[in-house]
C-alpha cells in the first residue's frame, strides 16, 4: 500500500534531493557541465508526477508510472532501489539469519582529492578479503557490502580529513560464530561520543581489524571493524539500504561536493558474493518476479481503468477511501474476500473473483 506516511516520506526525500541538486549546481565548474547540468535538471523533476490507474467500483488506485531520475543524489531513487533489490532477494536473505553478520569495515578519513581512490581500494580490499575464503577462521558462504560515505563538517572546519568512507557488509558463515568471540570486553582507550560510551572490541573484531588493516596494505595497525549477529528482517534491510541512507551533503564546499559526486559515478555501490551474488546492484537486470500483469487485473475486474496523473504534491481528497497500490509488477493474486470490503450479507462484491495485493513497501 502507498500510505500517506509513505507519501510524505517522499516528499521530504525530495527536499534533500533539490538541496543536492542546487549544490550540484554550484559544483558545475569543477565537473563536466553538460552532464552534470542535465542532471540537475533530472532530480529537480524526480518524483513530480505519478500516472495511476483508478478502478472506481472498487475503489482501487494502481501506479502504473512515476518519473525517476536514477541519480545516485537522489534519495528517493536510491530508497526505490534499496526497497526492490530487497523485495527481490528477500527469501534468500531471511533463510540466513542465525548465520548472517552485519561487519563495518572503516579505514582513515581523507580529502576529496582521495576520496574515489580510496572507495577503489576499499571495494578491492574487501573482494581480496573474501577471496581468502575465511574471516578469520570462519568459513564465508556469501557476502554483500555496501559502500557509504560520511561527511564531518567539523573536522573541515578544523582543517582535517572530513570524507569517511566506509562498508557495511552482510556476511553469511557456515557456522554460527562462538558467543565467547562476540563479547566486547577488549578495551581500546577511545572514546564514543556519539553513544556516550568507550569504544570496547570483541576478539573477533580485533582479529578482524588488524587482518583489514594489512589487507589495505597497513601491516602492523588495525583499523576499526564492528560486528554483530543480524537476527531480524530488519537487520537485512539496514545494510541494504546503506546506499540509500543519505544525508544531505549541499552545506560542503563546492569543491568537496564535486569530489565526492565524481567519486561516486559510475561507482558499483552494492556488490554480492557467493550465495548472495545475485543480490542485484543499481545496474544489474531486475526482471519482475511476479507474472501479474495490468492486463490480468483488467480480466479479473471486468472493466478497463481510468488513467490519471497527479503531481506527488496533489492531495487524494478526490479518492478519499481508495487503495493506493504501489505498482503492478510487485503483485500476487488472493481471494476477493481477503481484501475487498464485503457488501451488506458478508459475500464478496458480484463479479469479482479475485485482486490484486500489493506486496512491495515503498
Amino acid at each position: 500500500m502507498v500510505s500517506d506516511k509513505q507519501i510524505s516520506a517522499i516528499r521530504r526525500r525530495r527536499k534533500v534531493a533539490a538541496t543536492n541538486a542546487r549544490a550540484l549546481g554550484r559544483a558545475l565548474p569543477y565537473l563536466e557541465h553538460t552532464r552534470a547540468m542535465n542532471e540537475v535538471a533530472r532530480i529537480n523533476d524526480c518524483c513530480t508526477w505519478w500516472g495511476w490507474d483508478v478502478y472506481h467500483p472498487d475503489k482501487m488506485m494502481v501506479v502504473d508510472r512515476v518519473n525517476r531520475c536514477e541519480s545516485r543524489l537522489c534519495p528517493n531513487c536510491l530508497h526505490m532501489r534499496s526497497v526492490e533489490v530487497y523485495n527481490r532477494h528477500a527469501a534468500n536473505l531471511e533463510a540466513k539469519l542465525g548465520y548472517t553478520y552485519h561487519v563495518t569495515l572503516t579505514i582513515p578519513n581523507v580529502n576529496g582529492e582521495d576520496l574515489r581512490d580510496s572507495l577503489k581500494a576499499l571495494t578491492q580490499g574487501f573482494t581480496r578479503l573474501w577471496r581468502s575464503g575465511k574471516l578469520c577462521g570462519h568459513a564465508m558462504a556469501g557476502a554483500l557490502r555496501a559502500i557509504e560515505v560520511s561527511y564531518n563538517h567539523t573536522r573541515k572546519r578544523r582543517g582535517e580529513t572530513p570524507f569517511h568512507p566506509h562498508l557495511h557488509c552482510l556476511i553469511v558463515l557456515d557456522k554460527p560464530v562462538p558467543h565467547a568471540e562476540m563479547v566486547r570486553t577488549i578495551h581500546t582507550g577511545t572514546y564514543d561520543f556519539k553513544r556516550k560510551e568507550e569504544v570496547k572490541l570483541s576478539t573477533l573484531e580485533h582479529s578482524l581489524g588488524e587482518r583489514w588493516a594489512a589487507t589495505m596494505g597497513a601491516p602492523g595497525e588495525s583499523y576499526l571493524v564492528r560486528v554483530r549477529l543480524v537476527e531480524d528482517t530488519k537487520g537485512l534491510f539496514e545494510v541494504v539500504k546503506y546506499p540509500a541512507k543519505f544525508d544531505s551533503f549541499g552545506d560542503m564546499s563546492d569543491e568537496d561536493f564535486a569530489a565526492y559526486y565524481l567519486a561516486i559515478r559510475g561507482r558499483r555501490l552494492r556488490q554480492g558474493y557467493g550465495t548472495l551474488y545475485n543480490v542485484a546492484d543499481e545496474s544489474a537486470d531486475m526482471t519482475e518476479v511476479s507474472t501479474t500483469t495490468k492486463g490480468e487485473v483488467v480480466e479479473m475486474l471486468g472493466y478497463e481503468p481510468e488513467g490519471i496523473r497527479l503531481s506527488i504534491d496533489d492531495g487524494f481528497e478526490k479518492y478519499e477511501g481508495y487503495r493506493r497500490f504501489g505498482s503492478y509488477a510487485d503483485v500476487t493474486i488472493s481471494n476477493i474476500g481477503e481484501c475487498f470490503p464485503t457488501e451488506g450479507d458478508g459475500e464478496p462484491p458480484a463479479g469479482n473473483s479475485r485482486v490484486v495485493n500489493i506486496t512491495v513497501n515503498m
